[in-house]
């Protein structure tokens, strides 16, 4: 009998690998800590909790490759690849947007002049800022990674191409973040204000 030398593809998921990693200390770590997981929410799009058992790092790296290339294709032969329960459209929510979509995503923003503050870039336009904005999600508590969109042509493409891990903020320094599992090697905010702190001499 001939054997099948057929390769089967991996999976584009894995088990969550529950690292342990230093919870946060102060009061300052634990006030930004927690009031980044609630900005998180009212800004942006999070993957939904249906998938929280999953790490979907693997699927984010194959859309990755697959930029410039025809959207359907590329979702069709990533599904067999995922779990069943983590195939309907409420997966690509937040990392894959129609035009419309982002268009819509940018008018909720525009209307509330709290957001637009928030995702204000200093020397930016608010175009500018709104797409290095958008052009993110997080998986999880601290890793970023890059976010989609579907052109005119139906091809994929980065909502932002020249994002680099320096455009992001990083909230506490209680554990290590990540923009398409590169380390992100900032200050972050805790640090930022503890240094102006010392400045003003509190």
């Amino acid at each position: 009998m001939k054997k099948n030398n057929k390769k089967t593809a991996k999976p584009l998921w894995r088990k969550i690998n529950r690292c342990s990693h230093r919870p946060p200390r102060t009061f300052m770590e634990k006030a930004h800590y927690n009031r980044s997981k609630k900005e998180d929410v009212s800004l942006k799009k999070k993957m939904s909790s249906n998938f929280n058992g999953y790490d979907l790092t693997p699927l984010f790296g194959y859309l990755r490759k697959n930029v410039g290339k025809k959207w359907n294709e590329v979702k069709s032969k990533a599904l067999p690849r995922l779990p069943k329960e983590a195939t309907n459209e409420e997966l690509w929510e937040g990392v894959v947007y129609t035009l419309e979509e982002l268009e819509e995503y940018k008018k909720n923003i525009q209307k509330n002049q709290y957001n637009v503050e928030r995702i204000m870039v200093e020397s930016k336009t608010f175009d500018e800022s709104f797409l290095m904005h958008a052009g993110t999600f997080r998986s999880g508590d601290t890793s970023y990674f890059s976010s989609f969109y579907i052109d005119e042509e139906g091809l994929l493409q980065y909502v932002c191409p020249d994002l680099s891990p320096n455009d992001l903020e990083v909230y506490c320094p209680c554990c290590t973040w990540t923009f398409n599992g590169v380390v992100i090697k900032k200050k972050t905010t805790i640090e930022k204000e503890q240094e102006e702190r010392i400045k003003e001499g509190l």
